[in-house]
This record gives structure tokens, C-alpha cells and sequence, in this order.
């Protein structure tokens, strides 16, 4: 059985009466997918916004039904834009609006991650709710079998007009070598770039060239109270999220955030997202009991901060314990 196979295996993929449905596959020509539950995520929002919220379930399903979440997505890029933060924090804005965080409400879980877990399982069980998003690597059975008749490919030559799509924006803390506290702004969006030079943290030169035409790609600026400007294209958030680390440690400067902790690291199943998995040496990663967060949270603890360099040591560490070390074959997400 294929990682796809497994990660289809108990998703009911049938229409609900609203017209969405889970189960919808993308991929692109790389060989990436992802199974998008489409009909759980919007269920999940309304839940998230009942229990945290402190809306009613009728004034849930009217704030979803009249959102863009309706919308299928157009590629697996778009889903990737869509599954970079938890779903906690999408129904938060829906129910408290945007920066609710500074209206004193919790910008993520992770205060109170055994309860969300609890309920979570709860709900899942009780209304029959899938994950939101799984994402996993094709192989070749898969193009041969015919499961990807039905699915959405991304094409990277396509013909699609030059649009920008600002999709998060972030306002964190970050600090120098002498300890003075800085604000910075990190903004993401994606837009067609016609043969672009983009960033690849894993060429020599970390850079590679595209031919062939326009490409949609993913563009990060940076910003900072002492006059530190960067622009940067990739595609893929990986690449720009440890590059841009780079360059800022060459001017004496760290991210205070959480996924510039040592043992947090973005595997490639995050490599298009804003999430990273601690590493437990000896074992691999399992996405049903990883500690999984946004790397864009903040950390307040100068003493967790890493610089990239330790975090690929310690991640080529981890790599290492597990030489030998079975896969869960039971687990469609694991490493």
C-alpha cells in the first residue's frame, strides 16, 4: 500500500448535502500530494468557533458558509497557504477578527494542548471528522494504479494571469547580540514569476534558476526596527524560512520564535508550511503524537534560540539515531 493508499484509506470521500466532501487529492510535478479533507475543515471551524469562540453553532456555520472557505482550492499550493496555521487560529480570526490575539485571547494551543486534544478526539469521533490536510510523497504505483485520474495537479507552466496573494503576515520579536529587543515584520505571499532565480537551501550556492517560463512562486519580505529589509523567492517556504535566518545571524540578529528552537526542525513533510516537528533522538517522527508547532509563534526565552547551523546538527543527529529504527506501518504520516 502507497503513503497515498493509506492516507485514503478511512476518508469517506462522498458529497455532503453542502457540496463539499473530504478525500480531494493535488499534487504536482514534483511527486508531492495532499489529501484535502475539504468537508472536515469547514466542520472543524465551526467547532473551533463554538468552543472557543463563544459563538452558537447556527452563527458558526453562517460566518464558514459565508467565507471563502467554500471554495475548493485551485491547486496544492493554494493548500498549502490554507494548512500553514492551525485551524484554531482560522476560526479565531473568523469569530474575533483579525490580531484577536491582542484582544487577549490565545494565538495558538499550546497553553492548553492536552484539553484541545481531548475535545478534539471528542468531536472527531462524534461527528466523524477527518484531519484537515495529510501530505506525503507519490510513488510510482501510484501513477500506474489510476487513483490520480480524478485529482488536481499543479502545472507549472501554466497560463494563469500575474496575481499576488498575500497569505500571512506576521509581526514577532526578534533580538541582537547584545540582547536589545527589535520588532520585525515577516510577510508571505505568491505571485507568477516569468524564469525566476529563487532560493534553495540545499544547492551549494543556495540558489537555482528556473527555465521554461512563468512559475508561481513563494516571496517572503522582512523587516525590522533597525532598517533590515530582505525580499526573498522560493518555492518552497522551507528554503526561505532557514535562508532568511542565515542572512539575519550574519548581521548579529535571532528570531525569537519557536521554530528557531534547536530540536524543532521543518521535515519535508512541512517543507511548504509553517510548521516544525520536535525531534526525539532515537525515534521518528509520528504526526498522531508529535509535538508540532508554528514556527512563528513567539518564544520569550533567549536561551532557546538556536542558530540554523545547530538546528541542521542537531536534526543530522536525529537522522542518525534512527538509522534502524522501524516505521509504525499502521501510521500514514510518519518518518
Amino acid at each position: 500500500m502507497t503513503e497515498l493508499e493509506k492516507a485514503l484509506k478511512d476518508i469517506d470521500t462522498s458529497t455532503h448535502p453542502n457540496g463539499l466532501r473530504d478525500g480531494i487529492i493535488y499534487y504536482n510535478e514534483e511527486g508531492d500530494f495532499c489529501v484535502y479533507n475539504h468537508y472536515s475543515a469547514c466542520e472543524w471551524l465551526k467547532h473551533l468557533a463554538v468552543h472557543y469562540g463563544g459563538v452558537t453553532m447556527e452563527e458558526a456555520t453562517q460566518l464558514v458558509e459565508n467565507s471563502d472557505w467554500m471554495r475548493m482550492p485551485e491547486s496544492i499550493n493554494e493548500v498549502a497557504f490554507i494548512t500553514h496555521e492551525e485551524q484554531y487560529h482560522w476560526a479565531m480570526l473568523l469569530v474575533k477578527g483579525n490580531m484577536y490575539w491582542l484582544k487577549g485571547y490565545p494565538s495558538d494551543t499550546n497553553n492548553f494542548k492536552e484539553e484541545h486534544s481531548v475535545w478534539e478526539e471528542q468531536i472527531a469521533k462524534q461527528y466523524q471528522l477527518n484531519d484537515e490536510y495529510i501530505y506525503g510523497d507519490l510513488e510510482p504505483a501510484d501513477y500506474e494504479s489510476g487513483i490520480l485520474d480524478n485529482a488536481i495537479k499543479l502545472i507549472s507552466n501554466n497560463n494563469h494571469s500575474e496575481v499576488k496573494e498575500n497569505f500571512s503576515q506576521y509581526f514577532i520579536k526578534a533580538f541582537t547580540t547584545d540582547q536589545q529587543m527589535i520588532e520585525a515584520t515577516i510577510t508571505f505571499y505568491r505571485e507568477d514569476r516569468e524564469n525566476p532565480r529563487v532560493l534553495d537551501m540545499f544547492s551549494k550556492d543556495e540558489t537555482f534558476t528556473y527555465t521554461g517560463g512563468k512559475i508561481k512562486v513563494f516571496v517572503m519580505t522582512y523587516q525590522d526596527a533597525l532598517n533590515h529589509h530582505y525580499e526573498m523567492v522560493s518555492d518552497e517556504v522551507r528554503s526561505l524560512f532557514y535562508i532568511l535566518r542565515k542572512r539575519l545571524e550574519q548581521q548579529g540578529i535571532k528570531l525569537l520564535i519557536q521554530g528557531a528552537r534547536r530540536h524543532y526542525y521543518m521535515i519535508r513533510h512541512f517543507k511548504q508550511n509553517f510548521r516544525a516537528v520536535k525531534l526525539v533522538l532515537g525515534k521518528r517522527y509520528d504526526y498522531d503524537s508529535a509535538e508540532i508547532i508554528n514556527i512563528f509563534d513567539p518564544e520569550n526565552d533567549f536561551s532557546q534560540i538556536a542558530t540554523v547551523q545547530e538546528q541542521e546538527e542537531y536534526f543530522k543527529q536525529w537522522v542518525e539515531s534512527i538509522t534502524g529504527v522501524k516505521y509504525d506501518e499502521n501510521k500514514s504520516d510518519s518518518e
